[in-house]
């Protein structure tokens, strides 16, 4: 499966004629307009009926025009086992960039955790980095951090980094105009950043504590 994000954005699934050939037959498993800025998808079973449904995420801000748009965000496309997918849940993420999906409260559900590289950065900066608790089928509890503010953020990956059997999650950032001053005062081999490029969030949903008002365990 693919994702293209230009022009005819869709997602394409490319069949395996068993021998490693991918040249057909294919189809368009779900096509959006030209404008939606189509950035990521990953593949989980979000209804625990063994068929692999879609998590897409839309939020290129640079396509056609650079304004908040109320279509970006993530969707969970259902897998009905015949290749036919339905939307049955969507969020608005101003932004959206990618999304990391797991069990990260281990109640036997997905939670869904959120980067935005364009987010509503003069009212809700802290909704660069969102999580969604898994509360009942589709549906999803929302929760923003407050140390998300400072920069526009991009890519996450997981993994459980001091091993206590709970999922952390790394995120980076692309703040654009630091990047841009990085380069034109770079002399050697480091430079201190005037924003902090990554955020390591550590899992502590073991300790039982209540969620803030601006984070979610962090």
């Amino acid at each position: 499966m693919a994702l293209f994000a230009q022009g005819d954005e869709r997602i394409v699934l490319f069949g395996n004629d068993g021998k490693g050939d991918f040249s057909g037959p294919n189809k368009v498993l779900a096509r959006f307009p030209p404008i939606y800025g189509s950035m990521y998808f990953t593949m989980r079973d979000f209804n625990g009926d063994g068929r692999p449904d879609v998590l897409y995420v839309n939020g290129d801000n640079w396509d056609y025009s650079r304004v908040l748009k109320p279509y970006h965000g993530i969707r969970i496309l259902e897998n009905d086992g015949h290749n036919n997918f339905t939307e049955r849940h969507f969020f608005p993420v101003y932004g959206a960039a990618q999304a990391v999906v797991a069990d990260f409260d281990k109640d036997g559900d997905l939670d869904i955790l959120t980067t935005s590289n364009f987010a509503d950065s003069a009212r809700h900066p802290e909704r660069g980095i969102m999580y969604f608790e898994n509360v009942g089928p589709y549906q999803f509890k929302p929760y923003a951090f407050s140390v998300a503010s400072g920069n526009q953020w991009n890519v996450m990956a997981t993994a459980d980094l001091n091993r206590d059997g709970w999922l952390d999650v790394l995120v980076g950032a692309m703040h654009l105009e630091d990047i841009a001053s990085i380069q034109r005062r770079f002399r050697g081999p480091t430079l201190h950043s005037a924003v902090e490029p990554i955020l390591l969030f550590e899992n502590r949903m073991r300790a039982k504590a209540p969620a803030g008002r601006n984070g979610v365990r962090p």
